[in-house]
């Protein structure tokens, strides 16, 4: 992998990862389309949310440590599978707090 590409998915990784990390010490003002008013549980919003943005952050960090002859058409596809499968969960999982 070109160190370019590697570089900008850990800084990309790291930063997501603070956010979740922000999230998670109880801001959930951070967290789009948040409204104190209908949620019925903002701590456990706070935890879930901050937890898989964390998750996704991970991903991400990990992903710059993938040799560039590993990053064929499959590794792609499942990078933006588990990308796009973790956001839709986060985005399912958290109307149960509301």
């Amino acid at each position: 992998m070109s160190l370019a590409l590697a570089v900008v998915l850990w800084i990309s990784g790291f930063v997501t990862i603070g956010l979740g990390l922000l999230i998670r010490s109880g801001h959930p003002e951070l967290i789009s389309g948040y409204d104190p008013e209908t949620v019925s549980d903002p701590e456990g919003l706070t935890a879930f949310v901050g937890r898989w943005t964390i998750a996704l952050g991970m991903v991400l960090v990990a992903s710059g440590f993938v040799p560039e002859a590993r990053w064929d058409r499959g590794f792609a596809v499942a990078f933006v599978a588990v990308t796009l499968a973790v956001s839709l969960w986060m985005l399912v999982g958290a109307r149960r707090y509301s």
